[in-house]
């Protein structure tokens, strides 16, 4: 009996090991899941809702990142999209081809550089990859889900808001600093060994899809395959407007060239 119990014993361990090391090695490969525009819901928290997952022991668990941003009346200078972003607005100018002192024509398709890390470890189901900056709510009546989707266009969610925020979402009011998680990511352990170097968050439009986006940055190397593995996405899948797509790069981007 004590002789069967040992095995018993052993077998267990030995499969605990093995599903640890399988967790593992699926957290390293892992691409993330596109949020398939559940971000609509705020009092739904969905975890893809929250952001991309990460682990502080991952191949990458800082980068720099990218995003899109497109210009608005209130956010039409390399200056006023970068503190917006909290990112550096000589960056913003550059990548974008225009002096600092620029304004911008609404609706202009902007790419920022941020920093993204692994961190959000106070969100449930934690942690998740972003980039940190601030916002004032201007006027009484703004929301988390009119920040999220108004104001930063879909590159945060109402429900990381709410998650990250200690604020009563029912009781805001003008003046309040909202700590504002930007959603970004660093590439994979495949997407390094397969070349790529950064991931764009890209904020779809109406009329994208995937294989235009694909092309949009085909100079910087991305590709319609890696953009939907880089989602979880199949060819089938509907994208939506003012959700954001990881769009894999070798190269930066830059607005010339996209």
């Amino acid at each position: 009996m004590a002789g069967n119990n040992s095995n018993s014993g052993q077998w267990l361990l030995l499969y605990l090991c093995i599903s640890c090391i399988s967790l593992l090695f699926h957290s390293s490969q892992a691409q993330q899941s596109y949020v398939n525009n559940k971000q609509l819901q705020c009092e739904q928290n969905y975890t893809t809702t929250l952001g991309y997952n990460c682990s502080t022991t991952s191949t990458t668990p800082s980068c720099l990142s990218y995003v899109t941003f497109r210009s608005t009346t209130d956010y039409n200078t390399p200056v006023s999209i970068a503190n917006l972003l909290n990112t550096n607005s000589s960056e913003v100018a550059r990548l974008n081809n225009f002096s600092e002192d620029s304004t911008i024509s609404p609706d202009t398709l902007i790419i920022a550089p941020i920093s993204c890390s692994c961190s959000g470890a106070r969100a449930p189901g934690g942690p998740f990859y972003q980039h940190q900056t601030n916002y004032s709510l201007n006027f009484t009546g703004e929301t988390y889900f009119s920040v999220a989707n108004n104001t930063y266009q879909g590159l945060t969610t109402c429900q990381s808001l709410i998650s990250q925020n200690t604020y009563d979402y029912q009781n805001l009011v003008a003046g309040m600093e909202v700590n504002v998680p930007v959603r970004c990511a660093c590439p994979s352990k495949k997407q390094v060994d397969d070349g790529y170097k950064y991931l764009l968050a890209y904020l779809i439009t109406w009329g994208n899809n995937v294989n235009q986006i694909a092309r949009s940055f085909r100079d910087s190397g991305a590709n319609y395959m890696s953009i939907l593995e880089a989602n979880e996405l199949e060819a089938k899948n509907i994208i939506f407007p003012f959700t954001p797509l990881l769009v894999p790069l070798k190269k930066e981007p830059n607005r010339k060239k996209s």
